[in-house]
């Protein structure tokens, strides 16, 4: 579960991976307080899981958060376990000390990645796990593909990843990693 949450956030700035690395630092509240027994009424809660639903999946919870204001965060952090406390503090951490445009780009990313069916969500995870394992320089090369196909209308995308010179560039599992990360690389405002 932890590792989907961190998944979360590197999914949100896949085109970022060419140059722009994110700064690691302390978490800023990793003692955490104690776990709230009765939550208040009032206030932000964690979501009531639905059934066949254990806990809402952590992108959705990330983007939550990220659109409180600090003290409705604090107190839905409380009402938590601590391990996945500590974890989206973190990331709300890394969130807080990225550029705003770039912050822009990660909520654009995580509200296109939340709007996709459970299973294309998937298919964007395990792409970005093996975009992870590949050497840096392939990850780069691939983030300014991805950058390039950002800019282009749906038809001219499929006919670019159709092309001759894409496929002899790209291995098929590349191919395949692209496919499923454009699905949450946001189109530019015209």
């Amino acid at each position: 579960m932890l590792r989907r949450a961190a998944l979360s956030l590197m999914i949100l700035s896949v085109p970022a991976l060419a140059g722009d690395q994110k700064n690691p630092h302390a978490n800023a509240n990793a003692g955490g307080g104690a776990r709230v027994q009765n939550a208040p009424k009032s206030g932000p809660r964690p979501p009531q899981p639905a059934r066949g639903n254990p806990r809402p999946q952590p992108s959705e919870q990330l983007e939550k958060l990220l659109k409180m204001n600090p003290a409705d965060r604090e107190k839905y952090l409380q009402g938590i376990p601590e391990k996945r406390r500590e974890n989206l503090q973190k990331r709300l951490d890394d969130f807080a000390n990225m550029p705003p445009a770039r912050q822009t780009r990660v909520l654009n990313r995580l509200e296109m990645l939340n709007s996709l069916p459970a299973e294309k969500q998937q298919e964007v995870r395990q792409a970005m796990k093996q975009l992870q394992q590949l050497p840096g320089d392939r990850r780069a090369l691939i983030g300014k593909e991805l950058q390039l196909m950002a800019l282009m209308p749906d038809d001219e995308r499929r006919a670019h990843m159709n092309s001759e010179e894409f496929r002899n560039r790209y291995s098929a599992t590349e191919q395949q990693m692209m496919e499923s990360l454009s699905q949450v690389t946001p189109r530019p405002q015209r």
